[in-house]
């Protein structure tokens, strides 16, 4: 399987090395796995030194025209089998992504992984989780009560361990 994490943030912290390590554990199963990244940042560098394949893309608010096309673009080029997003901007990405996916008639997997219990406020953003990506892994089971109390559907989630991710 061809799986492509996307990761926004710029600096290093815990859900960087969770990323990372979630990267290593995959390749270990034998899949293919790339990340996505902004350029220059500690887990393109880190990921590049431990032998991943990194695509670069500037991600912002202010560069989704540029964003969206890229990671479609690479969906398709490397026949990305599931697309693991992780922070507000990259999920946003990946869910517009998705939409193009499904318009190409491409069935590639859209997974929106919850690493925290910040709110989820607005309409907008609570439909990326209950409705926008295909499955949302989380990190903990008050999490997962989270998700649940806001409206997603108990058949999208899947606490984050590898034979679940996998099985997606």
């Amino acid at each position: 399987m061809n799986i492509l994490h996307t990761e926004t943030l710029k600096s290093w912290g815990g859900g960087q090395n969770k990323v990372l390590n979630e990267m290593k554990l995959m390749r270990e199963l034998g899949h293919k796995v790339f990340l996505f990244a902004n350029p220059n940042t500690q887990i393109a560098q880190r990921a590049e030194n431990l032998g991943f394949e990194v695509i670069a893309c500037e991600m912002s608010k202010k560069t989704y025209h540029q964003s969206i096309p890229k990671l479609f673009s690479i969906v398709k080029k490397y026949h990305i089998h599931c697309v693991i997003t992780h922070d507000s901007t990259d999920s946003w990405i990946g869910v517009a992504t998705r939409i193009l996916c499904r318009l190409n008639g491409i069935r590639t997997i859209f997974i929106r992984e919850r690493h925290n219990l910040y709110p989820i406020k607005g309409f907008l953003s609570k439909a990326l989780h209950t409705h926008l990506f295909d499955k949302i892994l989380y990190i903990s089971e008050a999490v997962g009560e989270y998700l649940e109390q806001i409206g997603v559907p108990e058949s999208k989630l899947f606490i984050s361990q590898a034979p679940l991710i996998l099985q997606a």
